[in-house]
């Protein structure tokens, strides 16, 4: 991982920018499930997912995109599984995204088809509760600016203004380990019960996708969309890459 971080930390530099916006995540197979996972230690293993949650700074402004891939070149059925959800929670918060709206709107637009996601895939049994927040814990959006997490608070997009489109799901390990904030014990034992063989199919496989939206007179357009999202793109782009090496 530490390897991958330098080949990505260099290129911002060979390309002049001021340098990384933010400490670099590279994390592969369950490391992936840390949501802020910085050590850059472990291998990269074939069959695994490799999440790098990278930005440059560039001019004082600050990129923050995230890309999830299989390290061999194609994602697995079960990998495929969660990488949709999260791709199509994107799309959602995506088509949601214009002036007038809010983080709060396009955040609630991404949330439901997460939840959706979670309950055909067995990780939860409940959409209308929280039980989400154990795979999903964080906001689908923040503004972005000169810093990575910058101020606006819940002022309402207009053109020009800028701010990350970043759902994710994270299935840890250890996620079943421990009772969750303002759980009963009986609930918790009924929910883990419930949904432990989607759990044991599931564990270890941490997505995130992220891209950075410019909100437009009519919509929004994603700056960084020149980085496939799309799962054929993205085995695509691996394939063409290693022939070129």
């Amino acid at each position: 991982e530490y390897e991958v971080q330098a080949e990505v930390e260099y290129t911002f530099r060979r390309r002049n920018a001021d340098f990384w916006g933010y400490p670099s995540i590279v994390g592969c197979g369950p490391n992936a499930t840390t949501l802020h996972y910085v050590e850059s230690q472990g291998g990269i293993k074939k069959g695994d997912l490799l999440l790098m949650d990278v930005g440059a700074e560039y001019e004082h402004y600050t990129a923050d995109v995230t890309r999830t891939f299989p390290v061999n070149g194609k994602f697995s059925p079960v990998q495929a599984a969660v990488y949709q959800i999260v791709y199509d929670a994107q799309e959602a918060v995506a088509k949601a995204s214009k002036p007038g709206a809010t983080l709060s709107d396009v955040g609630r637009a991404g949330t439901e088809v997460v939840k959706e996601g979670l309950l055909k895939l067995g990780l939860i049994t409940d959409k209308n509760s929280n039980q989400y927040r154990i795979w999903f814990m964080h906001g689908t959006s923040h503004w972005l600016g000169m810093n990575v997490h910058d101020v606006g608070g819940g002022a309402k997009f207009e053109p020009g203004v800028v701010f990350t489109n970043e759902p994710g799901i994270y299935v840890r390990l250890d996620a079943l380990d421990y009772l969750p904030f303002g759980w009963k014990q009986e609930d918790w034992e009924k929910f883990k019960t419930a949904i432990r063989p989607a759990f044991e199919k599931y564990k270890g496989i941490g997505v995130r996708i992220e891209d950075d939206m410019l909100i437009t007179p009519d919509g929004a357009k994603l700056m960084s969309e020149a980085l496939p999202r799309k799962m054929s793109d993205i085995e695509d782009f691996i394939a063409k890459a290693r022939k070129q090496l």
